[in-house]
């Protein structure tokens, strides 16, 4: 599987990570390539806040969890 992820903090030495983005297959043509797109998961990371005071803001449908990116 191939995802996007926040790193969320630390529990004693774990990482502890959100996925935000995932790829889905749609198929694998001939020539054995993967096809397919990312789709969100519908969390809205930590950084939103910290991008949006430095006057970056994305929009809602980039969270959207029935469009593909």
């Amino acid at each position: 599987m191939v995802s996007v992820s926040e790193i969320t903090g630390m529990e004693g030495e774990t990482i502890q990570t959100q996925e935000i983005y995932r790829f889905v297959k749609d198929h694998t043509d001939d020539a054995g390539n993967i096809h397919g797109t990312f789709r969100a998961t519908g969390f809205r990371p930590n950084f939103l806040r910290e991008l949006k005071a430095y006057g970056i803001e994305l929009p809602a449908s980039h969270f959207d969890v029935t469009r593909p990116l």
